[in-house]
C-alpha cells in the first residue's frame, strides 16, 4: 500500500475531481457524502487500485493491490501485492511530482505512508528478515513471537524551518491463514498458512505547523519523503 496525504487548511469543495487531475483518467466510481464532506473516487490504474478522498481536513491518494479473489487466496498472493515497492515507489512518486504543480490548496502538512511485506517460508524466516532490517532491536528468531518495533528516526532537512522530517518505522512478523468451511456451519479447516516480514512507514512533515508549507517546494518535500522510504527499503530501520 503507498499513500501521500495532504493536511489543508481550508476544506475543498466536494465537486472537486482530485482522481482525474492525479490520475489522468475517470474514476470508475464515485461516492459523495455532503453531511460529512466526504468525497472518495475509485479506480484501477496500471492494475492497482487507486482510491481518492477528500476531507474536510485532508486530501489523499492510496494506491492498494485489486481486491483478493478466491483463486488468488490459495496460491502464492502475487495478486495481493503492487510489485516490487522500490519500483512501485518509483512509479507512485512520478505520478506525485507530475500532479503537485496542478495543487493549488493551502497545505499545512504533508506525508508519505507505505505499507510493504516480504514473503518468508516460516515464522522463522520472517524473523530473519526483521533481524536483518533492524539495528536497534536484538531479533532471536527461534525464540520470538509477537515482535512489534516502532521508532521515529527525525530525518534532518533544510527544505522547511523545523528542520527536520518525522521518520516513523513499525516492524512486525505476520502471518495469513486460509481456511475453509465443509459445510454450511460446520468447523472451519486450515488450508494454507503463509508468513510475511512487514513495515509500516510513516514520513512527514511536523505536525505542530500552522502555516503552509511553501507550495513552491512541496514537490522537493515530496522527493526527499521519497528519497526516505526507499533508503528503508535498501538499508533496513535506522538513522
Amino acid at each position: 500500500m503507498l499513500r501521500i496525504a495532504l493536511f489543508t487548511q481550508r476544506a475543498l469543495p466536494l465537486t472537486t475531481d482530485v482522481f482525474t487531475a492525479f490520475a489522468g483518467e475517470v474514476p470508475d466510481r464515485q461516492e459523495d457524502r455532503p453531511k460529512e464532506g466526504v468525497r472518495r473516487q475509485i479506480g484501477i490504474i496500471d492494475g492497482a487500485e487507486l482510491r481518492a478522498n477528500i476531507t474536510p481536513i485532508m486530501v489523499d491518494f492510496v494506491l492498494t493491490p485489486p481486491p483478493l479473489t478466491a483463486e488468488a487466496a490459495l496460491g502464492d498472493l502475487a495478486s495481493f501485492s503492487t510489485g516490487e515497492l522500490k519500483a512501485e515507489l518509483a512509479k507512485f512518486e512520478r505520478k506525485t511530482l507530475a500532479w503537485l504543480p496542478k495543487w493549488e490548496v493551502a497545505t499545512t502538512r504533508v506525508s508519505l505512508i507505505i505499507q510493504a511485506r516480504a514473503a518468508a517460508s516460516s515464522k522463522e524466516a520472517a524473523y530473519e528478515i526483521l533481524q536483518n532490517n533492524l539495528s536497534s532491536v536484538r531479533v532471536r528468531p527461534k525464540e520470538m513471537e509477537d515482535l512489534f518495533f516502532r521508532v521515529n528516526w527525525k530525518a534532518k532537512t533544510s527544505i522547511i524551518p523545523e528542520g527536520y522530517y518525522n521518520l516513523l518505522n513499525s516492524w512486525t512478523g505476520v502471518k495469513f491463514l486460509t481456511t475453509a468451511q465443509s459445510a454450511p456451519g460446520g468447523p472451519e479447516v486450515a488450508l494454507l498458512e503463509r508468513h510475511f516480514a512487514q513495515v509500516e512507514m510513516d514520513i512527514n512533515t511536523p505536525a505542530e505547523r500552522a502555516d503552509p508549507l511553501p507550495r513552491d517546494r512541496l514537490g522537493t518535500i515530496y522527493s526527499e519523503l521519497f528519497r526516505l522510504a526507499v533508503k528503508v527499503a535498501e538499508a533496513g530501520e535506522g538513522p
